[in-house]
């Protein structure tokens, strides 16, 4: 768990370093999306499935024939 969250904080530093550099922002998005936000997914992948099947199970049992 403590690697995890060590990765986590070196990702969001890097977030932040990323914001702060003097590139274009169309060069930030790039960098933020496959250095900072697909590594983040990635590291929490099973949780994001495991969020999305409940949701999904939520609205399959509200639905009724009427």
């Amino acid at each position: 768990m403590a690697k995890n969250l060590e990765l986590e904080e070196y990702l969001y530093r890097r977030a932040l370093d990323i914001i702060e550099s003097t590139d274009t922002d169309k060069v930030k998005e790039n960098l933020l999306f496959q250095e900072v936000w697909l590594p983040l997914a990635d590291l929490y992948r099973d949780r994001i499935r495991v969020t999305g099947r409940k949701k999904k199970k939520k609205k399959k049992k509200k639905k009724k024939k009427s």
